[in-house]
């Protein structure tokens, strides 16, 4: 499998939250927080922590957390992928959970790099087999944030956007669908004041959480010199939050109201910058 495939598979999970009799689906992904410099071995770096994100919208609906969020690990089965449920209970997630003092801030962060080394360790000892049959968790890391990538960004450019739109995917290779967009606002300015951007992008209720990357590349002009990589490269710009509407005058229809509403054919993504100061809150 390409590298950016393996990495797009990997990177991504479908969520459920229960709130009694009501299931809300959204998507997520992995973020993996690598130690600093000074503690990196030649080849290797090792990740201090594993973070699920998604939005607040999500993970805490109309302002309560729900009774129990699942998310899910890709398993190689006896005749192909099988999700492997991890399920956290209300206790348990609002521990593990970081939300913004800003309740306009779209973003939630949930730990859950134990969750996934007890999933696996619990698998070696019941088979005593090295090789895990989980697919690698490949999250977006501190080496994709935008001032690190050095990967020009700015209005127009490509972006991709991985996820899942109203829980449609791939069911037997459990792969999400990837669509394409591009940068609606300047990259360097705050849209309405707010942390996030805007991209040009139609998508679907279920996308929300969505990790919003550029669109890789192994080729880039720096001046007058054309640097080549042979890994393809992006950067990871934030996580997508849902459209916003223009909302018409009601139609009273007497025992209920119709609200129209119009869109704008854009999405809100906030700002990958977020991410990184929400998991470093103590």
């Amino acid at each position: 499998m390409r590298e950016m495939v393996r990495c797009l598979y990997g990177v991504s999970t479908v969520i459920y939250c229960r709130y009694g009799d009501s299931l809300v689906t959204g998507t997520g992904f992995f973020y993996n927080k690598l130690s600093t410099p000074e503690e990196e071995k030649p080849g290797w770096v090792k990740v201090e922590s594993i973070w699920l994100i998604s939005n607040r919208h999500v993970i805490f609906h109309e302002e309560r957390f729900p009774d129990e969020l699942i998310f899910c690990m890709r398993k190689k089965g006896d005749s192909g992928m099988v999700w492997e449920e991890i399920r956290i209970g209300l206790t348990d997630l609002q521990k593990r959970t970081k939300l913004h003092e800003s309740p306009e801030i779209d973003v939630a962060t949930i730990q859950v790099d134990d969750l996934i080394t007890k999933l696996i360790q619990e698998e070696h000892e019941k088979t005593q087999n090295k090789v895990s049959s989980y697919v690698p968790v490949s999250g977006i890391s501190d080496a994709e944030m935008p001032q690190r990538a050095q990967i020009p960004i700015d209005v127009g450019d490509d972006v991709l956007i991985v996820g899942y739109p109203h829980g449609f995917y791939d069911k037997t290779n459990l792969f999400p669908i990837v669509k394409s967009g591009i940068i609606a606002t300047p990259w360097d300015l705050d849209f309405d004041g707010k942390p996030c951007f805007l991209i040009d992008a139609k998508l679907f209720p279920g996308s929300s959480g969505s990790v919003v990357i550029t669109k890789p590349i192994n080729i880039k002009v720096e001046g007058d010199r054309v640097m080549y990589s042979a890994k393809k490269k992006y950067a990871f710009l934030g996580v997508y939050s849902g459209e916003p509407y223009l909302e018409r005058k009601p139609i009273d229809l007497g025992d209920f109201e119709i609200v129209r509403k119009e869109s704008f054919n854009v999405g809100v993504v906030w700002r990958s910058t977020l991410v990184q100061d929400l998991i470093s809150k103590p």
